[in-house]
Order: structure tokens, then sequence, then C-alpha cells
């Protein structure tokens, strides 16, 4: 198919323009952190690789503004269509190999995995390069295109949350003077729900042509739609079932996927397009596709779950009604109006609670019950300040004036497409203003030394390995393992039980693309270092990349939902735990990192009934904004010694979890999430006020 030469520089120029104002929101982040003297090793190397692509997309520019060559343009135009990121890399590499530029890109791909989805995102804002059905965002008429490409390319390159997007878009669109949307189908949308939708919507659309893009360039065409609960009645017909990225559609005759020359029998219902066309991944839709392989991919049946949809649409209307009467009650006038809606408030809680307890595969969130449900920023502005508009942008400079855009510095010598601004000085080499301080004595050679540093990747996840320095061994010298099986259980990654060369049992988890998986394993790696401050026998956690981490089997120990069977009474033995002294001290945990979700397979007796709390990959995850704290959405049996009224803290307790809680503030702030701990003290400062204890439950506790 021949290339749109009237698109090719427009989609070039946006692809530059999406890594530029990620640049800018990441400088923003960046030196916000610094302003408050916190290090940001996360962001840095999310910058460094966002430039380095950056600079490639600009390369290309540059030599579609120096020739006309039609075999040029033909070859750039068709590896921005085949979107499996050979236009950054395989362009630059081989037509300007000396320059670095192309291996460079080639080496951040590390970082941002999506790169190529970030030009799927581009193409999308110009029509796609000869494919104009089923574009990535929404259509041009009832959304401005250009926010939406921004807020996108923020999600898919792992350096901003869902929510973070959808506040950054919110906040650009408020700056435009817009308040709601009337859509091309007539339907009026609150600004906050449609920032939520399009970044939702937007970022997934773009994965999957992503996906299925990879899958076109090596050879496969069938993909399988995924299963959910509680699926809608456009996506229903296609659940399970098979569809084609292109080809033939009915029953297929295709070639089994690893038996030459044998050929199976395919049901093909519709192409992936014509399904779309049909309702399938609609907005706010949670529908992904895989790869089919004809002979080996097993098909799903009687997946159906009307009543879960009609079940899960009531408590979309019930968090809407919490939210209708919270902003009343924000704007009354009299106070017979603010408690009115008060009120109102808490007879849709109690709704809300009741249809939770009816429906227990429901999950309740928080942040949707707030004015905004999630989507609107606080005080403070959004992470990276708001979304740009992909036009040629000026960057703010350090004391929040305007400056010249710049590139990210990175090499003694200028490079193709960079631009210098005399004088300015380079973001990376600012530190904050310290105080002297006097000269450290010499370290003695001899001796014992400190908590070894990490290496690799792992050094932007752990200060040092303090602790867990035998499980880093072994993972590290451990590959490949001796034996690997698929554990149940989760829902935002992968899990395995891996056997280790040496015969160390550990979990690994890895998040799977989209899921969000990322904030997770932050939370599952810092949640364990709480656990143990407070004494507890959580596994230890390595984590060796943003998305992967891995833990200690629990051996000779048993989840209390395996001890206590499928349908029966707990035994006296699970019962009793909660009562426990590190029953209380779990419960505290639970608060403190806002793990809302401490069901009886997440938590474990061994032999000798000693508890061992696991899976805290929910941790912080959902902790509300700004200056507020939970302390009643905690599913936890063990928290309620302290939602209750009085607790069993005393004031001993509450300044030694204090001391023990700031000993990991260096740990908190190397993986960026130095506001994790400030949410866990503004629990404790809560709880200290209903402290009302007469024994020590930390005393002795190491």
């Amino acid at each position: 198919m021949a290339v749109d030469q009237d698109h090719l520089d427009d989609i070039a120029a946006s692809v530059t323009d999406l890594y530029r104002e990620l640049e800018s929101a990441l400088n923003r982040t960046i030196a916000q952190r610094l302003a408050d003297e916190l290090d940001s090793p996360f962001q840095i190397t999310k910058l460094d690789a966002v430039g380095a692509l950056r600079r490639s997309a600009q390369l290309l520019i540059s030599t579609l503004q120096a020739t006309r060559a039609r075999v040029v343009r033909d070859a750039i135009g068709q590896a921005y269509r085949d979107g499996y990121g050979s236009a950054l890399t395989d362009l630059p590499e081989g037509w300007f190999p000396r320059s670095g530029i192309g291996q460079a890109a080639r080496a951040a791909q590390q970082e941002i995995p999506n790169a190529p989805v970030i030009e799927n995102i581009a193409q999308a804002l110009h029509r796609d390069l000869g494919r104009v059905e089923g574009n990535i965002l929404r259509n041009v008429l009832d959304a401005y295109r250009s926010v939406q490409a921004a807020a996108a390319a923020r999600i898919v390159s792992g350096a901003f949350t869902r929510r973070q997007a959808a506040q950054a878009a919110w906040q650009r669109l408020v700056d435009r003077g817009v308040t709601s949307f009337a859509d091309s189908a007539g339907r009026r949308w609150k600004l906050s729900s449609y920032a939520e939708m399009i970044t939702r919507t937007n970022a997934a659309r773009a994965a999957v042509q992503g996906q299925t893009d990879r899958l076109t360039t090596i050879g496969v065409r069938l993909v399988i739609a995924s299963d959910h609960g509680q699926e809608c009645k456009l996506c229903r017909p296609y659940e399970g079932k098979i569809l084609a990225i292109s080809g033939p559609t009915g029953q297929v005759q295709v070639q089994h996927a690893t038996r030459d020359g044998e050929m199976v029998t395919v049901d093909v219902i519709d192409t992936l397009d014509g399904a779309r066309a049909k309702g399938f991944q609609h907005p706010n839709c949670r529908h992904s596709v895989s790869a089919y392989l004809p002979g080996l991919t097993k098909q799903l049946r009687d997946t159906a779950d009307p009543q879960g949809d009609q079940a899960r649409q009531r408590q979309r209307e019930i968090e809407r009604q919490i939210r209708k009467f919270k902003e009343r009650a924000g704007t009354a006038l009299t106070p017979e109006g603010k408690k009115a809606a008060n009120a109102k408030v808490r007879q849709w809680q109690g709704e809300l609670r009741n249809h939770l307890a009816a429906h227990p595969d429901l999950k309740r969130l928080r942040y949707r019950e707030q004015p905004g449900a999630g989507n609107t920023p606080p005080k403070s502005g959004p992470a990276g300040g708001p979304v740009g508009d992909l036009q040629p942008p000026v960057q703010p400079t350090l004391d929040g004036g305007p400056g010249a855009r710049r590139p990210t510095p990175e090499a003694e010598q200028p490079r193709a497409g960079d631009e210098q601004v005399p004088g300015q000085q380079d973001l990376l080499d600012l530190k904050p203003a310290r105080k002297p301080r006097a000269k450290a004595a010499p370290k003695p050679k001899t001796g014992p030394r400190g908590p070894r540093k990490p290496k690799g990747k792992a050094r932007k996840y752990h200060r040092d390995l303090d602790g867990i320095e035998d499980l880093a061994d072994a993972v590290e010298n451990g590959f490949p393992p001796d034996d690997r099986r698929p554990l149940g259980g989760g829902a935002v990654a992968d899990v395995e039980l891996l056997t280790l060369k040496g015969g160390r049992k550990v979990v690994r988890k890895k998040a799977r693309p989209t899921s969000g998986g990322i904030q997770e394993a932050a939370g599952e790696q810092i949640a364990s270092k709480v656990a143990q401050k407070l004494g507890l026998r959580a596994p230890k956690v390595y984590r060796r990349d943003e998305d992967e981490i891995f833990m200690d089997y629990v051996d000779n120990a048993k989840t209390a939902d395996d001890i206590t069977g499928w349908g029966q009474d707990p035994p006296k033995r699970v019962k009793d735990v909660p009562n426990t002294d590190n029953g209380k001290r779990l419960g505290l945990l639970d608060l403190l990192i806002h793990n809302y979700d401490r069901n009886a397979g997440n938590w474990m007796l061994d032999e000798d009934d000693q508890l061992i709390p696991i899976d805290h990959g929910v941790a912080y995850t959902e902790m509300l904004d700004g200056n507020r704290v939970d302390l009643e959405y905690i599913y936890s049996p063990f928290a309620e010694h302290y939602t209750q009224g009085d607790n069993p803290l005393t004031r001993e307790d509450v300044d030694d979890v204090r001391r023990r809680l700031e000993e990991l503030r260096p740990d908190f702030e190397h993986i960026g999430h130095g506001d994790w701990l400030d949410y866990s003290l503004r629990v404790l400062d809560e709880l200290a006020k209903r402290a009302t204890g007469t024994r020590n439950l930390f005393a002795g506790v190491r």
C-alpha cells in the first residue's frame, strides 16, 4: 500500500512532540522533587530513555525535511505503519550508524517498552498511515485529539499512572475553559468522567494495536478475545471467540501451529475491525486480545455473566449518587442543605455496603466515591503538570518561568536535531542546596562491611540488599530454574513458583502489560519492608525490574482459606489469630499501607500457628489524595481493632512505630514514593488520637 505523503511529515513530527511532552512532564516532576530535596532515580531513568527516543524521532524529521526522495520517504512511512518500533531504531542504525542515535533508541526501549505504541498514537492523530478504520483515538468531533494523545502517551510510557494521566488531561481541558462535553452521539459527559474514559480507552486501544502490529510482523493473523467477569452485552458475543486481524472469516482451514502439513478447522466469527464496529472494545472496555495458535490454544466455554454486569452497573450508579450528594454538600449555601446532602451520602453509602455484601465478587474502590472519581488533580496540580497541546512547546525553567526548549543533555558532542541554549544549566546537574558537612573520617580497611549494593537494574529499586542479600544472590545466580509451575490468584500479574538452581524456591510475579502492575510491584516491595519493621514474618521481596518481583516461598504453612476449607466455618486456630499480638500488629500494617484486601487467602499459619502475611500488591494503590486518610474501607479482620473506636496502641507504641517508619524513608524515596510514607504517618497520627492501650505491642519486637 502506498504511503500517504500528505500525512507523513505530520506523523513524524507528532512522534517527536509526544516525546517532548513526556520530557517536559518528567522535567517538571524532577524539578519539584529536587526542590523538595528528594532523589528521583526512577524519573531520571525514564527521562534519559525518553530523550534518546525523542532524538531519534527528531533525526527522522530532519531526514524528511532534507529529501523528497520517494524511496526514503516510503521507508520511513512503512516503518511507522508496521508499528513495532522499527522507525526509531532500524532506520537510524542503517542510515546513520556512526551517530549512535539508533543504538541509543534501541537501548532506551528497554526502559520504554511501549515505544511502538506511542508511534501508533501519533499516527492516530492524523488518521493513520494507510489505515483509516479503527482509529486509536476517540473521534475528532467529540474531543480534543491532541490532549487525548498526550495523556495516552504518558500512560504507555510507564512514567505516569492512568489516574495521573487523567488528572493531567482534566487540568488541560479546564485551562481551556472546557467543563463538560457532548459527544458525536449526543451523550453529555462530566469532564472528570470524560478524562477517565479517554485516558483508559486510548491507552488500551494503542496497546492492542501495538500487540496486533507485532503479531502481524511474525505472521500471526488470528487472535482470541479475553474473558472478563461482568462483561457487557456488546462484548459478550466475542468473549473467548476467534477473530481475524486480516483474512477470511467463518469456518477456515489453517495449518496446525506446531505440526507441519496438519490442517485445523477454526471458527473465525469476525475480523477484529468488524467486531469493533459492532461494539467490541468500546470506550472503557476491559477486553484485550492475544495470539490464537491453531490446535494449541483452548477456547473458553460458557463465559457469559450478565448478572455480574448488572451488579457492576448498579455499583457504578450508586457511586455516582454518592459523588453527586458529596458535591451538593460541598456547595450547599445553608447548614440545613449541607446536613440534608450528607444524610443522602450516608444513605447511599449504606446502599453500597449492602450491594457489595450481596455481590462479594465486586471490589469497592474508595476513590470512585470522591467528587471527580479520582480523575481531578489534587490542589498541588497533576503530576508532571497538565498535558501539552503537541505544538512547538515552551519548556518551563526550574524557576517556573518560560525557557527555550532543549533536549535532555546526554553526550558531549551535539547530535542531529539537538538545540542548545547558551548558558542553560543542565537539570540533572542541579543539586538542592545543603549545609556543608564535616569531612567524614576515612573508612577502616578491615572490619565488618555495610549492606551490599545491588547490581544492574535492581539499583533503581533497592538502596541496598540489607536483609535480602541471600534472596538476591539466589535469584541472580539461579536461572534458568530447575523447575517452574504456574500459581493461581494473580489479578494483575502472572504468578509462578520457581525452583532455582541450588534448590531455593521463590515466587515470581510479572505484571501483565497495561495492567497497572508496575505500581503493584512497588507496593509489594515496600510493604514487605514495613511489615518486617513491625515485627511480622512477611516474605522477603527482591525486585529486579519495574514489573517483576521475587519473594521467598513460604513452605510448611497454609493460608486461612486452605485451613478452613471451602464453605466451612473457620476452626478455632483461625478465629483466634486476629486477637493475638501479631494479629493486632497485622491490623495496624493493613491500615498503614492501605491494604484493602486482607482476605483469608492473603495470610498464612505455619505448623506452630505463627502468622505470616502475604500478597501486598494492592498496598498504597488506592490511598486517598490530599491529606485525608481512610480507616473505614479496609477489608481486614485484623484492622477492626482500630476502626471501631479506641485502639490497643499505647503512646509508647505510637512513638516506636513512627520511629520504625521514619527509618524506612530512604527506601520509600529511593523508589519515588515518599508520599506513601507520608500517608502512613498521617494514619498513625489519626490512630494516636484513640490510642488507649495499657500494654505495649512493640516492646522487644525486632
